[in-house]
């Protein structure tokens, strides 16, 4: 999602509450709780464009695009609005004649947001949004960062105190305390959240989801479908194909 005029405010579970101004670019990723709300007093005008596959996960696993990091500031907005208005324009004459063609427009589009000198919004204090639940302290900010931009590879909770800066027994009492659940059960649920993703939405071996999720093996993933949705991987892939006919992919705005 780009936003055309205006400002407000964008959080997400991995990034914490960020301010968006005309020129913002939004990566609104599946499955991860985020909320986004425009300045009462400005409102926003917005473009958006849902794209999905194993490029796309790609594009996560390597670190291209960060969970932690949604909001971007293109170095070029125009280009990235005349960019956008072209694949539009392409869709509007005639979507199924031109796929391929919307589909090189929308990479052209992505790299335009995703150019090297572009960078990522930062935290914004005192968001108008208001807080809902427990926010957490600054340590537990920090590990849950980590831990959502790090999920794909081998982490610990070891891992996570040294990215920190602080002990196991601390981080520990202050993630426990501040968030009400221990930091390997955030570990989990980023790699089941990225896991479930790759299940449901590509046709990926589940060798290669366990190496993309972080989990380390195939066990690991079992066990974790099994406590979340009664299911192993395979058999939550096909139930999911049998609920959404053809490709598997819910629409989303």
């Amino acid at each position: 999602m780009i936003i055309t005029h205006g400002r407000g405010v964008f959080e997400s579970r991995a990034s914490g509450q960020v301010s968006v101004s005309a020129g913002s670019a939004l990566l609104i990723f599946p499955g991860i709780w985020h909320r986004y709300r425009p300045d009462i007093t400005t409102g926003w005008s917005e473009k958006w464009m849902h794209f999905n596959g194993e490029f796309a996960h790609r594009l996560l696993a390597q670190s291209v695009i960060s969970l932690a990091s949604p909001v971007l500031l293109p170095k070029d907005p125009g280009l990235v609005e005349t960019t956008f208005d072209r694949v539009l324009l392409t869709v509007r004459k005639n979507a199924a004649e031109n796929s391929l063609r919307i589909s090189l427009l929308g990479l052209a589009l992505l790299s335009a947001v995703l150019g090297d000198d572009n960078k990522p919004c930062e935290y914004a204090a005192g968001s108008a949004l208001p807080a809902t639940g427990k926010t957490g302290s600054t340590i537990a900010q920090k590990a849950i960062q980590h831990i959502w931009t790090h999920g794909h590879k081998e982490l610990t909770v070891e891992h996570v105190a040294d990215a920190v800066g602080v002990n196991r027994r601390k981080l520990e009492r202050n993630f426990q305390s501040s968030q009400g659940r221990g930091v390997l059960d955030e570990i989990i649920q980023c790699r089941y959240s990225r896991a479930e993703r790759l299940v449901r939405e590509t046709d990926l071996p589940l060798k290669s989801v366990v190496d993309l999720a972080g989990f380390g093996g195939m066990e690991n993933m079992r066990r974790v479908f099994f406590a979340r949705v009664g299911l192993s991987p395979s058999q939550y892939r096909k139930s999911v194909r049998r609920t959404l006919p053809g490709s598997g992919l819910p629409a989303e705005r």
